[in-house]
């Protein structure tokens, strides 16, 4: 097995991995959310203020239960989360099957591109750093 091939089998083996600790924190969250609310996030708990990602799981449920306008106002994070937590997973599965590592190229070329062109990340960060600031003045 060549370098190339190793790494791309590593890098499937963490997206499966995180994509299965996703599933099964939402599966956790939608059988226990009527009960108890899950707040882990370390950065609330410090700090005293949401995180970018703050309310996404609960977006995610929303979403899944058909209320976009609920996912909407909890945050916005949970839209491309769920894409990818849909769509990755099917893309695995075709790299697999047809022993390609398309998934693995695409990642990194723009990992590469981002490399090159910084103003990349800018495109990236400027909407999570809109929805935090969103987060930040519902608050008040």
């Amino acid at each position: 097995m060549t370098l190339l091939a190793r790494k791309a089998n590593r890098f499937y083996f963490f997206i499966a991995g995180l994509l299965t600790a996703g599933w099964a924190w939402l599966a956790i969250n939608s059988l226990l959310h009527a009960h108890h609310a899950i707040d882990i996030c370390l950065f609330k708990r410090f700090i005293g203020i949401p995180c970018p990602s703050c309310g996404t799981t609960s977006a995610i449920l929303l979403l899944l239960h058909g209320s976009w306008q609920g996912a909407f106002a909890n945050n916005l994070l949970a839209y491309p989360a769920l894409l990818g937590m849909v769509v990755l997973p099917l893309w695995i599965v075709i790299d697999i099957a047809k022993k390609r590592a398309t998934l693995y190229k695409a990642y990194t070329q723009f990992e590469q591109q981002c490399r090159t062109h910084p103003v990349l990340l800018l495109i990236i960060l400027t909407p999570i750093a809109a929805n935090w600031l969103w987060h930040l003045y519902k608050l008040n």
